[in-house]
């Protein structure tokens, strides 16, 4: 094992390192955009079960 290989392995560690950081990220972006949508769906049920609570539905 050379030099030569070391240096290529090397790399391709990094490249793949910055390729999961990739995909990392980009879940990352799914999630943030998907959190605060279910935070707000659940605030509306939670908002329209109170409601039905107080309005005495149930």
């Amino acid at each position: 094992m050379g030099i030569c290989d070391l240096k290529h392995n090397q790399r391709f560690a990094i490249e793949l390192t910055v390729l999961n950081f990739i995909e990392i990220s980009k879940t990352m972006n799914a999630l943030y955009l998907t959190i605060p949508l279910a935070i707000l769906i659940a605030l509306v049920a939670l908002s329209t079960f109170l409601w039905s609570l107080k309005s005495g539905r149930y």
